[in-house]
């Protein structure tokens, strides 16, 4: 635990026992004045060691009597007591990770404990900025909490929430959620408080970002889903035949409709929780709504023999071994279909290239395309190495 950690965490310890240490000093006190007026020797020091027991009364009256009962008691019970707790106990971690955030000056703010907003905040660390995050599920950033990072639980889109996070001192605000209401609501909200700091939003869709882009709120909008397409077709350049999309969320949207539409290329997108209905009015796509996590799943629905690529765009990290499962059988059975598949820890790169599969991080690549969109007294910029010849 930092000394900073450690003072504010003694200043909540003072805070929860406020009353009975004011019941000690006050007793105390009334123990000093009565020694100080009884005692033949006036000398402050001695005053001050008889009322802290530490040396004896020449007055043997029943109020010394009873204060020499008495003061041992408190001072072993409330006073070496909460020494003790506040060297040894801690404090609830919520509280201290929020009253840590409220300290913060001139620092980032992240909004949101999603796979962008993880890799900002372990960028962050790692070049000791200061920052601030707000997540509403203490599930997600529970490492954080017991690490005393400045973390404030709780919806971002309530005022408190934002002034728990020290907004008005903050220098830029990262949005990474997903919900676009909310995302929108909590730029009106920080502009209220806060009218210089950058603002960076992420959000679905483009009929948001001229609004966003205005006065007062100033903010600068992207999407991961459109940033990450710049790979997805690079990858369908020049290619034919069907594709099929596995995945429900904005990225698999984007691609399953880039290759319909913009390529005339027979594509299906197949999930669980997709709506069938959802390209009715496109002949190209076809949505259909069921479990693609087993192989035998997909081939009731698609001969495979016509699919040249595939995407596996699940977002959720527990859906990573389906994604593995099913790449070791496509590789086996299907050997010439293309396999690309979403992950979210470099790490697991190696895993899928062993079946042939090509990985990509959609919030790894947005990271770096948002370290260059950034002004350049960002936290998170990243300059520019220029090479010189010698």
């Amino acid at each position: 635990m930092s000394l900073n950690t450690f003072l504010i965490d003694l200043k909540l310890k003072i805070k929860q026992n406020k009353w009975p240490i004011m019941v000690c000093i006050g007793f105390w006190l009334m123990g000093f004045i009565f020694f100080y007026l009884v005692e033949n020797d006036k000398a402050i020091g001695n005053i001050l060691l008889i009322s802290f027991g530490i040396r004896n009364s020449n007055n043997h009256s029943d109020m010394a009597g009873l204060y020499n009962l008495v003061w041992p008691v408190l001072l072993e019970t409330i006073i070496l007591g909460f020494i003790f707790g506040a060297l040894f106990k801690k404090y609830n971690p919520v509280i201290t990770s929020q009253i840590l955030a409220k300290h913060q000056r001139n620092h980032t703010i992240v909004i949101g404990s999603t796979h962008l907003g993880e890799r900002i905040i372990e960028y962050l660390q790692l070049n000791n900025k200061n920052f601030v995050l707000i997540e509403r599920d203490d599930n997600k950033v529970e490492n954080l909490i017991n690490s005393s990072a400045p973390v404030v639980i709780g919806d971002a889109t309530d005022d408190e929430i934002l002034i728990d996070a020290s907004i008005s001192k903050a220098k830029e605000v990262f949005i990474t959620i997903n919900d676009a209401r909310d995302s929108i609501v909590i730029c009106n909200k920080i502009r209220d408080i806060n009218k210089d700091c950058a603002l960076y939003v992420r959000l679905f869709g483009d009929y948001y970002y001229k609004y966003l882009a205005q006065e007062p709120i100033n903010a600068f909008s992207f999407s991961t889903s459109k940033w990450a397409m710049s790979s997805i077709k690079e990858w369908s350049q020049g290619e034919t035949g069907k594709t099929l999309v596995l995945g429900r969320d904005n990225l698999s949207q984007r691609i399953a409709e880039y290759l319909g539409k913009d390529q005339s290329r027979p594509t299906v997108i197949m999930d669980e929780h997709i709506d069938s209905d959802l390209y009715d009015e496109e002949s190209a796509i076809n949505a259909i709504s069921d479990s693609a996590n087993r192989l035998r799943f997909i081939e009731d629905h698609i001969n495979l023999n016509e699919v040249t690529q595939i995407f596996i765009v699940w977002k959720e990290e527990e859906e990573f071994s389906d994604s593995l499962y099913l790449c070791t059988r496509l590789n086996q059975k299907y050997p010439s279909i293309k396999v690309y598949v979403r992950i979210f820890d470099e790490e697991l790169a190696a895993i899928m290239e062993r079946f042939n599969a090509t990985t990509f991080s959609t919030s790894a690549y947005a990271f770096n395309m948002l370290q260059k969109q950034v002004q350049k007294d960002s936290a998170i910029y990243k300059k520019k190495v220029i090479l010189t010849k010698e």
